[in-house]
């Protein structure tokens, strides 16, 4: 009798002790999701405003010298988007570079004769890819900002909550990665 006891406790410990560790890691992944789903809209942005710095790209290299430093900028950080998995603050990063670079090639581009020549193109640079680096600009600012709103969220509860988040990272669950 004295046995059975002693084997129910330690079930009930155990069942207790698995039930706060299934609580704790789901709780956390699935917060985890929402912040990795605003990661996913982020770099969506992120390429919509490479893909920008590629037309201007394209424009730019039809009427400026192969040598432009500002080609060089652009195209500098049109590459720091693709070729690897970057990090968001990378990303980030490249894309504060980007919006600069990007309007001093566009003003660049303006005052270049063959442009004024070419209705086409002097329209594109001149109405359309302002416009553009705009409105990407405004996505992006406005996912950074949901993104870095979720993850300090996500990170305060993660560091407040210390026993659970300790329990959820034993099964791999850590903080959210941060745009700074």
């Amino acid at each position: 009798m004295k046995t059975e006891k002693i084997i129910s406790w330690v079930l009930l410990v155990v069942m207790i002790i698995g039930a706060l560790l299934f609580g704790a890691y789901r709780g956390w992944t699935g917060e985890y999701a929402d912040v990795t789903k605003a990661a996913a809209s982020l770099r969506e942005a992120y390429t919509a405003r490479m893909e920008t710095a590629y037309n201007v790209l394209t424009v730019a290299k039809r009427h400026l010298p192969a040598g432009s430093e500002k080609i060089a900028a652009v195209s500098g950080d049109h590459a720091a988007f693709s070729g690897r998995q970057a990090s968001l603050a990378d990303l980030h990063r490249a894309s504060e570079k980007l919006t600069a670079d990007a309007a001093e090639l566009i003003a660049e581009l303006r005052g270049q004769e063959s442009l004024r020549a070419d209705e086409r193109d002097s329209m594109y640079a001149s109405q359309l890819l302002p416009q553009m680096l705009d409105s990407t600009e405004n996505l992006v600012r406005a996912e950074e900002k949901v993104y870095s709103e979720m993850t300090g969220d996500y990170n305060a509860r993660f560091d407040k909550y210390r026993i659970s988040s300790f329990l959820a990272g034993l099964f791999g669950v850590s903080r959210a990665e941060t745009l700074d």
